[in-house]
């Protein structure tokens, strides 16, 4: 379970409903800075309908969105910890039927799986159709980051390398996860760490 926590006050851990049900200190809750405190968090949590951990008055990543093409170990441990600090990301999966695993083979409801993309929102999409290109090109018109961890010459073959996504979004960034790097004679191997 995630818990919301607000630095400062030792001993609490806040989370949606009932702020209170971890008390460190005797008589902490009572401080008015704590009570105001919980609202906020309280608030942050129910405005991404999921526990984060808030530093202060919101999460750190709160304002960003992340769109997550990242598979297997490596890439969905690494965004985990964007959605985690309060990140609104969005995990695009491969189409059922394309033969193509989003992870280890695992059951989408294991833990593995429900511990790798938590807190992360998913749908499915087909960057190899033109249409659904054309919506991953709307979604990363307004998005602040693109993970993706695909051999150096997929995302040029699937027009989302670096050049292609900043003609859509001019800050984008786009954070690429390999086994072997982006460039030497290595690099065109596939790699999970």
């Amino acid at each position: 379970e995630e818990i919301c926590a607000v630095p400062g006050f030792d001993g609490i851990l806040f989370g949606p409903g009932d702020f209170s049900h971890r008390i460190g200190k005797a008589g902490q809750l009572d401080v008015p800075e704590v009570v105001a405190a919980r609202k906020r968090v309280g608030a942050a949590c129910l405005r991404h309908g999921k526990f984060c951990m808030a530093a202060g008055l919101y999460a750190p990543f709160d304002d960003l969105i992340v769109l997550d093409l990242t598979r297997a170990r490596a890439g969905p441990t690494a965004v985990r910890q964007f959605a985690d600090w309060g990140a609104d990301v969005i995990k695009i999966e491969t189409p059922p039927g394309l033969n193509v695993s989003d992870g280890w083979g695992d059951n989408r409801n294991g833990p593995d799986f429900q511990n790798l993309h938590r807190n992360k929102r998913g749908f499915t999409l087909n960057l190899k159709d033109a249409d659904g290109l054309k919506i991953f090109k709307q979604l990363v018109e307004r998005s602040d980051v693109v993970a993706e961890n695909y051999r150096p010459d997929v995302k040029f073959r699937l027009g989302i390398d670096y050049e292609s996504l900043k003609k859509v979004n001019k800050k984008i960034i786009l954070a690429s996860i390999s086994g072997f790097g982006q460039t030497g004679p290595y690099a065109k191997r596939p790699g999970f760490d």
